[in-house]
């Protein structure tokens, strides 16, 4: 039988033979049943057009080149064959997915670099050392399919919440006998592991995670390119105005793919012109980003310092990451938004910072509170106006704009710092959501 064949023990162990038998029952229930045919043809069809199969044949002749590389380096051998094909498999494709669709590549590569080289990578690996038996890594899959599949149905419907809870605390209780498990197992197998093989074993997804990163930028920074070639397609210019503006873009920007974008949504018909045209408003976008780099000469007794602003409620993840001005004296610095709860409907929190270039005049809190009735939100939110006055007015929010919140009435409180405006919006939707706006303004 193939599970007792000593050729597929040696290359595969338990929980990669339960895989590929379910991976086998899978393609063979979509061969027999004719829709089921008509899925998996299509499905073909989505994952290998034309330009995706030029892009997995660059990559895999980059893998290439890596891989020969570090046989000469005396740090790959065929019994690394099959973790290499997993790793290129598995972690490679979800890169060059996950790349392909991020608008920030550097974050996103420093992240990458971060998680090969993380806990949860040595985790994994000491886990692959030792499995269970076939068949209770055969049943095992299943179960955890279901389980993940209930987990993000119940993200998707409030009346779930209670299940999704339940399922979140059960998989934290199951990580910490895992990990506990595997610190057991790594002590007591230590000289068992500890040797050359196992090393190179170990350092094999990190190297070529790390050198799989350069191609992952270039492919990133073709992806960008690419997206705002098909997007001026759109507006009224020549084919020939289309490349100028693109080959400057590419000397302009090159790696810089936020002033790209900027650029991207700020250019106008006008600055198609003609090539000087062209450049001109790429170099508005770069004199500004050097603006921004450079700190502003904070005004006392004017406003708040920007740097100062943009992180009075970074413990709250409620940083700005750019004070920006659209090319104008209005400058402007706005957060993403924070979610209240776990609940797939929360309410959101944004926080906001305005004024010029030197100084911060007005702060805003903006709360969109979807369900009325979870007071816990509301209540989140006071404590985070609460630090917000700490930090601009020197002073706690008082038990009156605490009442007014609460109770959904407007208020204008002046202190010896500044003035606070509490507003709200009612929305006309079926569980009366409204709007809070809590704003501090510089009060000389």
């Amino acid at each position: 039988m193939l599970l007792n064949s000593n050729i597929v023990s040696s290359l595969l162990n338990t929980r990669e033979v339960a895989l590929i038998t379910w991976v086998l029952i899978g393609l063979e229930w979509l061969i027999i049943y004719p829709n089921s045919r008509n899925l998996l043809y299509n499905l073909i069809k989505a994952i290998f057009p034309r330009k995706l199969t030029i892009l997995y044949l660059c990559t895999i002749s980059y893998l290439t080149v890596i891989i020969y590389l570090l046989y000469n380096l005396n740090l790959w051998n065929n019994s690394l064959l099959k973790d290499t094909i997993i790793w290129i498999v598995i972690t490679s494709s979800v890169l060059l997915f996950n790349v392909g669709r991020t608008k920030t590549p550097i974050k996103f590569l420093r992240k990458t670099v971060l998680a090969s080289l993380g806990v949860a990578s040595a985790i994994g690996f000491i886990s692959n050392l030792e499995t269970f038996s076939y068949w209770i890594e055969f049943i095992s899959v299943p179960i955890i399919i279901i389980f993940s599949g209930i987990y993000v149905v119940s993200e998707t419907k409030d009346e779930f919440a209670q299940v999704r809870s339940l399922l979140k605390k059960s998989f934290i209780l199951l990580s910490y006998f895992i990990l506990l498990y595997l610190i057991y197992f790594s002590v007591k197998n230590f000289d068992k592991y500890m040797n050359w093989p196992t090393a190179k074993q170990f350092m094999l997804p990190i190297l070529l995670t790390l050198l799989y990163i350069p191609y992952l930028a270039i492919v990133s920074i073709y992806v960008q390119y690419e997206d705002i070639a098909t997007s001026l397609r759109f507006k009224p210019i020549s084919s020939k105005v289309l490349r100028i503006a693109i080959l400057n873009a590419i000397y302009y920007f090159n790696l810089n793919i936020q002033g790209l974008f900027r650029w991207k949504n700020a250019v106008t018909i006008k600055d198609f012109e003609n090539s000087t045209s062209i450049k001109n408003s790429m170099k508005r976008i770069l004199d500004l980003q050097k603006q921004e780099k450079i700190p502003p000469k904070f005004i006392v007794l004017e406003g708040w310092d920007p740097k100062f602003a943009k992180y009075i409620l970074k413990r709250y993840n409620l940083q700005i990451d750019s004070y920006v001005s659209e090319l104008g004296e209005h400058w402007q610095g706005k957060s993403k938004s924070l979610k209240m709860s776990e609940d797939r409907m929360t309410s959101e929190t944004k926080y906001t910072i305005t004024g010029t270039r030197f100084v911060v005049k007005n702060v805003k809190l903006h709360l969109s509170m979807y369900d009325p009735s979870l007071k816990s939100e509301l209540f989140k939110f006071i404590d985070i106006a609460n630090e917000l006055c700490l930090a601009t007015i020197y002073e706690e929010i008082t038990p009156e704009m605490k009442d007014h919140i609460l109770n959904r009435l407007p208020l204008n409180h002046e202190s010896d710092f500044g003035i606070i405006n509490i507003r709200f919006n009612q929305w006309r939707n079926e569980k009366k959501g409204f709007d809070v706006y809590f704003e501090v303004n510089y009060k000389f």
